[in-house]
């Protein structure tokens, strides 16, 4: 029996290089050029829309900002109302609702190529103090993941 699982483990440490070394090792012909995937990640650009009508809505803006560069870090954000061309994606955040212990909103994004879509509703809302620009960060991020943003 000892010798059986000998010979089965020095058996399958020979075989275990070949295995490994073929899995990670693809053929030239199908690696993609660095130079073309370089190059999309330089010229992607999104454009951000934040709502000016709620409480410390740079705050709002920034923080989604940092959401979105978080979500897609290859890619510049550039404030900006303008429809986005053709490597540009552009995002809107919607405030739905803004009191004092909640805020709710959606975003809406849209490139040259596909029309308007919306992301889910989102909600943040306190129970034991006042909604403060702090709890933003946590807001935003809530939008960016629950939305199926078209990003890379």
């Amino acid at each position: 029996m000892r010798l059986a699982l000998s010979t089965l483990l020095a058996i399958l440490l020979i075989l275990t290089p070949k295995v490994y070394a073929m899995s990670i090792a693809p053929k030239e012909s199908l690696k993609p050029p660095s130079s073309k995937v370089e190059k999309v990640a330089e010229t992607s650009m999104i454009l951000l829309s934040c709502p000016t009508n709620i409480v410390d809505a740079d705050s709002m803006c920034a923080a989604l900002k940092s959401a979105l560069q978080k979500r897609a870090p290859n890619h510049k954000i550039q404030l900006s109302d303008r429809a986005p061309d053709t490597s540009e994606l552009a995002i809107k955040l919607h405030i739905t609702r803004a009191d004092k212990y909640a805020i709710e909103g959606y975003l809406e994004w849209q490139s040259k190529s596909v029309p308007a879509q919306n992301g889910p509703p989102v909600t943040l809302g306190v129970t034991d103090t006042a909604l403060t620009p702090h709890m933003y960060g946590s807001f935003t991020s809530g939008l960016v993941k629950a939305s199926k943003l078209p990003i890379r």
